[in-house]
């Protein structure tokens, strides 16, 4: 038997279905990675080469997207924030998932690690809808599961270094995690002085949802203060009136999934009609690329964080980090 394959096998003898947290001591050699942040994690890590397929949704870095898709969804993603919302409660009423794992690309893939979610149970793949399609493994021989669920932005570099023990390159999350964590702390020391905006944050934007779990840890971080939700929390859909009432300086944009000039114009779409938040000025409504730094929990909310900045602090800020400046959308 080939060393790849026999290590393979001695991992899934060790820890088949039945358990989450797999056994460093043998580090996965194939690799399904259902998680869009894994699948940058894995290859910013130096794993790449041992994902064998990937999720529908991971399309970086662009080797990622190369691989065999293991899922596809269900949801039409070209359709308005309302008519997406309205089809996911569909889905989540009748019990059905909004994507499919696909049983055959995932056995072909012969892993010995697949990597899920656990953040949420509606638009992410989960341990429970993979186990579904493992049957076709004999007892005892199938992969072992590992389901993240980041709720900080210190959990995702937990994640970093839990991939970095699964994989044998632990070093290198290590040193990835080291300059993750010299960029954060470049943000929080250039925000410690300055004047420190309210910031409403939206990842849904018809109806409206206050984001959670990672994003009011990251405009803390940037040096505002989130209204809606705090750090952990998991996002929960809010009224309008309840935005109004916060009183925002700042309303961030940030659909999940959605680029930044799609963010600004869902936000345009339903603030301006009806004249929501008639007394902050739309230079303040600022819109993010959520599919690449805000929604996914892997190393680039470093790059969102830094634009969070950009977004709060006017000139200095965009002195400090030029690049992330531009990517930065505002209504005004």
């Amino acid at each position: 038997m080939p060393i790849g394959l026999e290590a393979t096998a001695a991992r899934r003898r060790r820890n088949p279905l039945d358990g989450l947290d797999p056994d460093p001591s043998v580090p996965a050699d194939r690799i399904v990675s259902l998680v869009p942040a894994a699948s940058e994690i894995l290859f910013a890590i130096g794993a790449g080469g041992k994902v064998q397929a990937v999720s529908h949704a991971c399309d970086h870095p662009p080797e990622a997207a190369q691989r065999p898709a293991a899922s596809r969804t269900r949801l039409d993603a070209e359709g308005s924030s309302r008519a997406i919302d309205e089809d996911v409660r569909e889905a989540v009423d009748e019990g059905e998932a909004t994507f499919e794992v696909l049983g055959e690309v995932l056995h072909h893939a012969q892993p010995d690690l697949v990597v899920t979610q656990e953040a949420c149970d509606v638009c992410g793949i989960t341990p429970v809808d993979v186990r579904a399609k493992l049957a076709r493994f004999e007892p005892g021989e199938g992969p072992e599961l590992m389901g993240l669920h980041p709720h900080t932005l210190a959990d995702v570099l937990d994640q970093i270094r839990q991939l970095g023990e699964a994989t044998g390159t632990a070093e290198a999350a290590q040193r990835l995690v080291g300059a993750l964590e010299q960029r954060i702390e470049a943000v929080e020391a250039f925000a410690s002085d300055r004047e420190r905006p309210t910031v409403a944050v939206l990842d849904w934007i018809d109806p409206p949802m206050a984001a959670g779990h990672w994003i009011p840890g990251m405009v803390e971080a940037a040096g505002g203060d989130p209204v809606l939700l705090d750090d952990a929390s998991p996002s929960t859909y809010v009224e309008w009136d309840d935005v109004e009432a916060a009183d925002p300086d700042v309303l961030l944009s940030i659909p999940c999934g959605f680029d930044a000039r799609r963010a600004l114009a869902e936000a345009e779409a339903v603030v301006e009609p009806d004249d929501r938040l008639p007394g902050l000025p739309r230079e303040r409504v600022v819109a993010l690329d959520a599919g690449a730094y805000t929604s996914r929990p892997g190393p680039r909310l470093v790059d969102g964080l830094e634009q969070i900045a950009c977004a709060l602090h006017g000139p200095a800020a965009r002195q400090r980090w030029p690049e992330q400046a531009t990517r930065v959308q505002r209504l005004g």
